[in-house]
């Protein structure tokens, strides 16, 4: 991407890996920070991973496509790569950014700015929980990666707490961990195996616990009534895990929103803080004896004794409305929209029981209000706590019993309602998801069996729309030998590459170039692929084969995608590009005579016949020379095969020195060679200047070749000058007996002479 093809900022995304869950959310709070502030996005991902955990490292690769493209500034995930790498591995790539402006995320390094999680606060909060609320005081900790400085402050803050709360800091209770669910496994192997007290473990992070939740089933210790267990990031599974694990909170997505933010800042001049601190927030679930707030409150309450009128009760329905939206960061509705709708939900309640006469006021109100929210990320949660808060004030609303008897039961209706709707929602998206998974497979199934480039380009062109990836380039490295392999040991970055397929969408382009569509590496697109009125959000990703470079996939993101599906992709383009590649060197090899290295008979049929329609078309005249050696057999028998293969490999020399290297030249048997060319007009002197070429060059290497025998060739010649309208099969005949008259002039001149 260079200045001059751009109009809007663009952001780089150093990311380790795009669909890790910690990563994964705070690249969606880049991506949703980019998309307000009307940016370009493109995300460089440094390595890719199979279902078994193993990652092969782009580093190298990445951090030249960075060096080489413009962009304006560069977010780096710091902290991932230092988790996987080590600190002093990633210490030394940030360095070599230093010529651009560069947000750190999740670990501070030199003396770039940087954006983190304030880690101590949620450890000490998590301990206070442990021992005021659950009087737990032999607390086991799980560590990160010894140097890593997210997983070093975790650490000095559990130690900090025990402090606090008067406790010993016991050096038995802390167990050396690499955020990995493996850690949390040995942790608990090693502290019953060691017959060390405990009566809890929390864990540097989310990973380690699960494992130790694992390993404590294998010892039939119940979780959270035997031991409590806390980890640390809040990642997806936490609350599906059973049982759901209290953890700390990171505000992940408000790390990438505040990077971005800052990125901009420095790019533009702004001053902005060096290094910025978010909060992290304690979520006490039943790891550790608690559970969930939403089976707390779940609880009815009770009714109040105090008659509040009904606009505050409205209010009062407001403030849980805001308190909804506040919490989960929507933005969905302003606040006279919200007012009005509450103010209706409380009318139809109200009506329903007034007006009996008319059916289901409420329940189609809550229908109604269900597609209102439907832009919020939990509208059916939210209508289940409007309604939760609604049943406190039935009193207040209604002035007989018989009425407050029938409002409550409405609101059952209602509740059970939105219990329904809530599995269906749940059928809805877990079957959309299974079908959208089930395209995932089948594209990659018609990508990996497609051993041919075209079908390949027609496969992803037909199917990656409907993945709605509206916008990819699919490129491959230019080497200057077509044989060298461009792998991790000799990487270089390619000044050039060849755009196979290209489209975009949005500007209704699509590129399906031939040859060598050449364009340079460092701008990442081709020309004219990049939509300049809108901030795009990219993702590139080294296609690689084993250890060897093949090229690089952009893929345009749309909200919605999962972000695991772009690895998957990625993976199976690179094998079906290689594929390709071995299967196109495969059909050469198979046109290819192995001892002289030109066309066998079945190369020649092929390349002739696209010779022969040319020249049907008028644009040209051909001429077939059919060559022989002589006396073969004489070499053979007296001298040995092996001294026959040399002399026809020289043989092959002669006529590659003769003819031009566009000629077609083949090896069609044993001692039988045949060459066609083109010529733009009629030549009737082109057979005479062939054939004394060769014959110089023939008596120069019999000169000086030392050779007991003499290298000799026959040949036969015939064209289309005439304008005939002559098939391949009967030029070869015609030539073959032209051959057939030299070799017996050829005898009688022997005969005469002995």
């Amino acid at each position: 991407m260079t200045k001059d093809n751009q109009d809007k900022k663009t952001i780089g995304i150093l990311i380790d890996c795009l669909h890790e869950s910690y990563q994964s959310n705070i690249w969606e709070g880049i991506s949703k920070a980019a998309q307000e502030n009307n940016i370009n996005v493109i995300s460089f991902v440094a390595t890719s991973q199979d279902k078994t955990s193993h990652f092969h490292v782009h580093y190298p690769v990445v951090s030249d496509f960075i060096k080489n493209s413009y962009i304006d500034g560069l977010i780096i995930l710091a902290g991932s790569i230092a988790e996987h790498r080590g600190m002093s591995f990633a210490t030394d790539f940030v360095n070599q950014f230093s010529d651009k402006p560069i947000i750190n995320i999740s670990t501070k390094i030199g003396d770039f700015p940087s954006v983190e999680v304030d880690n101590s606060e949620g450890i000490i909060k998590l301990i206070d929980h442990f021992i005021e609320i659950h009087n737990l005081h032999d607390i086991a900790f799980v560590t990160g990666p010894k140097g890593h400085e997210e997983a070093d402050e975790r650490l000095e803050a559990y130690k900090t707490g025990l402090i606090k709360n008067n406790l010993p800091i016991k050096n038995e209770l802390i167990i050396d961990g690499d955020f990995s669910n493996q850690s949390g496994h040995n942790a608990v192997k090693y502290l019953i195996e060691n017959k060390i007290k405990f009566q809890a473990i929390i864990a540097a992070d989310d990973k380690a616990a699960f494992g130790v939740i694992e390993e404590l089933k294998k010892y039939r210790l119940h979780v959270p009534t035997d031991i409590a267990v806390a980890g640390f990031d809040d990642v997806e599974d936490a609350a599906l895990f059973l049982p759901s694990l209290t953890t700390v909170s990171q505000p992940l997505e408000e790390l990438g929103k505040q990077a971005v933010l800052s990125i901009l800042k420095i790019i533009n001049g702004l001053p902005s803080e060096k290094n910025i601190k978010l909060a992290a927030i304690p979520v006490f679930r039943r790891s550790c004896g608690c559970f969930s707030e939403s089976v707390r409150n779940a609880r009815t309450s009770t009714p109040t004794d105090a008659i509040l009128n009904k606009e505050e009760i409205i209010e009062s329905l407001i403030r849980v409305c805001n308190h909804y939206i506040q919490n989960n960061n929507d933005n969905c509705l302003d606040s006279q929209k919200i007012k009005s709708y509450i103010e209706d939900f409380v009318d139809s309640l109200k009506w329903d029981v007034e007006k009996a006469s008319i059916r289901e006021i409420f329940l189609n109100e809550i229908d109604m209000l269900l597609f209102k929210f439907e832009d919020c990320s939990d509208n059916i949660s939210l209508m289940s706590s409007l309604l939760s808060e609604l049943s406190v004030h039935l009193k207040a609303l209604f002035k007989s019993v018989s009425q407050i008897a029938d409002a409550g039961a409405i609101i059952q209706q209602a509740q059970s309602f939105i219990r329904e709707r809530k599995l269906s929602t749940a059928r809805t998206t877990f079957l959309q998801d299974v079908l959208f998974q089930l395209m995932i497979r089948e594209t990659s199934q018609s990508i990996i069996t497609t051993f041919e480039q075209r079908k390949l380009l027609q496969a992803i062109f037909q199917s990656f729309p409907d993945l709605n990836i509206n916008t990819l380039v699919f490129a491959v490295f230019h080497k200057e030998n077509s044989d060298d392999v461009l792998a991790e040991s000799n990487w270089e970055f390619p000044k050039k590459s060849q755009l196979l397929l290209g489209y975009n969408n949005s500007l209704n382009i699509v590129s399906f170039p031939r040859g060598d569509n050449l364009f340079d590496t460092g701008d990442l697109f081709p020309p004219d692929l990049i939509d300049k009125t809108a901030g795009e959000n990219y993702i590139h990703m080294p296609l690689f084969f084993e250890d060897e470079y093949l090229g690089y996939a952009i893929f345009g993101f749309t909200k919605g995608i999962p972000l695991f599906m772009f690895e998957e992709l990625r993976l199976h383009m690179s094998s079906a590009l290689k594929s390709s590649f071995l299967m196109k060197e495969l059909r050469v090899q198979s046109m290819l005579d192995e001892l002289t290295g030109l066309h066998n008979r079945r190369g020649f049929m092929h390349e002739a016949k696209k010779m022969i329609r040319q020249h049907k078309k008028g644009e040209q005249y051909l001429m077939l020379f059919y060559a022989d050696m002589d006396d073969l057999k004489i070499i053979n028998d007296t001298f040995g095969h092996e001294e026959g293969d040399v002399a026809i490999r020289q043989t092959a020399v002669a006529l590659r020195q003769t003819f031009r290297e566009q000629d077609l030249i083949a090896r069609i048997g044993g001692d039988e060679f045949i060459i066609v060319l083109t010529t733009s007009q009629e030549n009737l002197m082109l057979e005479k200047t062939v054939l004394r070429r060769l014959e110089n060059i023939l008596l120069k290497y019999n000169h000086t070749s030392n050779k007991k025998y003499i290298l000799s060739i026959s040949m036969g010649v015939t064209s289309t000058i005439d304008n005939s309208d002559k098939d391949l099969e009967t030029l070869m005949r015609e030539a073959d007996g032209k051959l057939f008259e030299m070799k017996r002039v050829k005898k009688r001149g022997r005969d005469f002479n002995v």
